[in-house]
């Protein structure tokens, strides 16, 4: 149920409704780590920090000490969404570049 919503969030994100956004990702429960930060990076995306914040510390909670390279591109991706989200452009370049330094494939 909570990846329908995420998905449904999407939609709306790309019709430009903020507040259909913010509905849908309330019911992102119980889903995969990389969409709860995909749904943080739409909170970053409508400007709302706070609930993109509360997703990355639960990601951070859950994947503490994770060696997985993925995890950790992961995390840092997001917290590069929520910067730009502030304006913090420099801060921006140097998560995204050490996003890049961990191999991924599905983020």
């Amino acid at each position: 149920m909570g990846e329908g919503h995420l998905r449904i969030a999407r939609i709306e994100m790309l019709r430009g409704n903020p507040s259909g956004v913010r509905n849908h990702l309330r019911n992102v429960t119980h889903v995969r780590r990389e969409s709860f930060a995909e749904a943080g990076k739409y909170y970053a995306r409508i400007v709302d920090i706070h609930e993109a914040e509360n997703l990355l510390m639960k990601l951070k909670r859950e994947l503490q000490g994770s060696e997985v390279y993925e995890k950790r591109a992961l995390l840092k991706l997001l917290e590069g969404e929520i910067e730009l989200a502030k304006g913090n452009r420099e801060r921006v370049f140097d998560l995204l570049s050490d996003a890049a330094r961990y191999p991924w494939r599905c983020l």
